[in-house]
């Protein structure tokens, strides 16, 4: 539940007070079109945080449907733009079709693991207003949804304490990025170390269904789930095994190596990897 509390001054803590998140100062009706378990959940944990709720779908179609029939109308979608059945980029489309008038229809916010040039393009072109790049962050987001919704930018004396600076860079090297860790998970009792150990307990499953569908020789079926964990395994910072991801996708999409990945090899070589990566978690941060 949402409680509405008539503010005209941001909070002076540098921590958002019950009363004075940002959804209960400007409360909101948000769809959440997500496929993927693990980053709809966390999304919507960062939208808590906030003082936002969202209704969820896992595709398109199911967006459409749901923003049509909505009562009260929906003022911002948070789109997926890779989803089953129908991607982000032609339900934004088809929306804008279906509302050819702006002040009727929600505002949209593309959400890609895709972080490359030309990708906010391609989201504008297709009708959205306003675009994120995984893994999201708790003030990245608030920041897009005041510019494009609200209209305002957010109050700067209440940032997230976890979001105020940006992290340097890890290395190249590095098996797991833990500043970006640290944003999503900042100590064991964090609510998203469950989502964390749900991730852990999906990617041995992952990584199978990839060889065996590479083994069939369906590269949808490949690219689909190495985007998917791509995306999950950037926003925890295991980025060395969210860029094998990246190149699974990437040559799945191009039709090449899928002999390579229906090996055993690759599958052992994949395991390894996120293994490790979850040892040095363990063993750093006791999660």
């Amino acid at each position: 539940m949402v409680f509405i509390v008539n503010m005209t001054e941001p909070c002076a803590s540098p921590v958002y007070a019950a009363t004075c998140l940002p959804g209960v100062r400007h409360p909101l009706h948000i769809l959440l079109a997500e496929d993927n378990p693990t980053n709809r959940d966390l999304c919507l944990h960062l939208l808590a945080e906030l003082g936002w709720e969202a209704d969820t779908v896992a595709n398109g179609r199911d967006a459409l449907q749901t923003i049509s029939a909505a009562q009260p109308p929906y003022d911002l979608v948070l789109m997926d733009v890779r989803m089953p059945e129908m991607d982000g980029y032609e339900t934004s489309l088809r929306l804008i079709n279906r509302f050819p008038d702006p002040a009727s229809r929600p505002r949209i916010i593309a959400v890609t693991a895709n972080a490359l040039l030309g990708d906010r393009a391609r989201c504008l072109a297709a009708g959205m207003d306003d675009y994120l790049s995984k893994p999201l962050r708790s003030r990245d987001l608030e920041t897009a949804i005041f510019r494009t919704v609200i209209g305002e930018e957010p109050p700067t004396s209440a940032p997230p304490q976890a979001d105020a600076a940006s992290p340097p860079a890890p290395s190249s090297k590095a098996l797991v990025d833990f500043s970006q860790f640290d944003v999503i998970v900042p100590g064991p009792d964090s609510p998203c170390v469950a989502l964390f150990h749900e991730y852990l307990q999906q990617v041995p499953d992952a990584i199978a269904a990839i060889r065996d569908a590479a083994a069939q020789n369906d590269a949808d079926a490949v690219a689909s789930k190495a985007h998917q964990f791509k995306g999950s395994s950037a926003t925890f910072g295991l980025i060395r095994f969210s860029d094998l991801m990246r190149i699974t996708e990437k040559d799945a999409r191009a039709g090449v190596a899928l002999d390579t990945m229906s090996t055993e090899e690759w599958a052992n070589t994949a395991l390894s990897l996120f293994t490790e990566s979850c040892s040095l978690i363990r063993s750093s941060r006791g999660i």
